[in-house]
């Protein structure tokens, strides 16, 4: 038998034994989930009609569950498949495009020319050696990094992946790119660095590594319309001060689309989504002392909805794709743990440990649906499962005009809490408990219907 056979056989015989395996490892666990259900308040006959479709990433994720649990006037009845992880989408974002800044002080900077000189004469032989300085004796505002990411699976057909060629039509790395686009980014929002900022440069084993700085630390949240990303950064210190930038703060404005280009942003020809950082600018200007909690974009209206927080009150406000303010609303009291969802044609903001309200649009404007407290829910957090950091739930809420459904859920943990609100009141709160242990991760993909 000659070697070329010999190989093809052990490939195939490989490839049998891993079929094999994985096969049995799904027929294995094909009656693996259960659940159990433990009420905490109001009757759970309210949930006659409810249908709940999630998945279960397990075992490292080499297999999923897809659950179904159908409500009964009687009770519930759950139903799992288990299927190869491959085959199951598990990405899941809010909007096609999204904008993410860090700040990016870096040891080949030549800002620190001088000072990684002065460290590399001073760490003798290898020694640990730490020097902390002042970033503000250095730069003259945050060095920034930015990434931008294509999520929609449209876009991505449509366009293709973003590819990048050298002269001889090789395929090259994205850094060029990122790179011109962080330096543009940098020099218009001119983030302004604290007085009292410092950053430690520490060498161990001849390597060199940075301690984070902590007065401040640069967070970006962003949306998208068909063509513009908005984006916010927040300004505050941990001790509750306020850095400055250069433009002014507030909402910022980048285009993106698709490029089919030569000589673009340093790569001999690119072909892919990309943002326009040469036309930044601020879109919509707010007072310092006020933070963005939420943002969405609204395409149909042509809007961009806010959640902020200033003076210890939360508020609600949209604004038209003009920059101008077209509804303002005080929601409540602020607090260190609200929770926001925002859907189409309607929001949530529940201020964990007191207040619950739900904002519906009509005929343009968001109109105060729900108002109710929440503490119940909120509290079967911290009792049911105390030996959980329950501040990591994800919310998922469903509004039909009817009825409000809340289901939250940990990343790692196997249980759900189930609520449901009318317009007025809490009718329903349980726990389902999911009898899996162990290496298990509970996407943010639940799926909420009322039949």
């Amino acid at each position: 038998m000659n070697k070329a056979l010999l190989v093809l056989l052990s490939v195939l015989l490989i490839s049998s034994f891993g079929t094999y395996k994985a096969l049995s490892e799904i027929s294995s666990h094909r009656n693996d989930v259960e659940f159990s259900q433990r009420n905490i308040y109001g009757d759970s006959s309210v949930l006659n009609g409810l249908e709940l479709h999630f998945d279960i990433l397990g075992y490292h994720k080499n297999i999923v569950w897809e659950n179904d649990i159908r409500f009964t006037q009687n009770g519930f009845v759950s139903k799992s498949e288990v299927q190869p992880a491959n085959k199951t989408e598990h990405r899941h974002y809010n909007d096609k495009v999204t904008l993410n800044l860090m700040d990016n002080i870096s040891p080949d900077d030549a800002e620190l020319a001088s000072v990684m000189k002065e460290i590399t004469h001073d760490s003798v032989n290898g020694q640990e050696y730490e020097k902390t300085i002042y970033i503000k004796d250095y730069y003259e505002y945050y060095p920034l990094w930015c990434f931008f990411s294509v999520n929609d699976e449209e876009l991505i057909r449509k366009y293709g992946q973003s590819v990048f060629y050298d002269k001889n039509d090789n395929n090259t790395g994205l850094y060029s790119i990122e790179s011109y686009n962080s330096r543009k980014l940098t020099e218009f929002l001119k983030i302004g660095i604290p007085e009292n900022e410092t950053i430690s440069i520490d060498v161990i084993n001849h390597g060199i590594s940075f301690g984070s700085s902590i007065g401040y630390r640069v967070e970006t949240m962003s949306t998208c319309s068909d063509n513009m990303i908005y984006f916010y950064v927040n300004n505050r210190c941990t001790d509750g001060s306020t850095v400055e930038f250069g433009r002014g703060y507030g909402i910022f404005r980048i285009p993106y689309g698709n490029v089919e280009q030569n000589n673009y942003k340093g790569v001999y020809k690119y072909s892919g989504i990309d943002i326009d950082a040469d036309n930044i600018d601020l879109f919509y200007s707010m007072d310092e002392n006020e933070m963005v909690k939420a943002l969405s974009y609204d395409e149909a209206g042509r809007k961009l909805v806010l959640v902020t927080e200033k003076e210890d009150e939360t508020w609600l406000k949209v604004i038209s794709d003009k920059g101008d303010l077209l509804q303002q609303l005080s929601v409540g009291e602020a607090g260190d743990k609200t929770d926001i969802y925002m859907q189409d044609d309607y929001l949530v903001i529940n201020e964990k440990g007191s207040y619950l309200k739900l904002y519906q649009l009509c005929n343009g404007n968001y109109e105060l649906k729900i108002n109710t407290d929440s503490t119940v829910m909120d509290n079967a957090c911290d009792e049911s499962h105390n030996n959980f950091d329950l501040s990591i739930m994800r919310s998922k809420y469903y509004y039909d005009g009817k009825y409000l459904t809340v289901v939250k859920t940990h990343n790692y943990r196997s249980f759900i809490l189930l609520g449901v609100y009318d317009n007025e009141k809490l009718l329903y709160a349980g726990w389902y408990d999911c009898n899996l242990r162990g290496a298990i991760n509970w996407p943010d993909d639940t799926r909420i219907n009322w039949k």
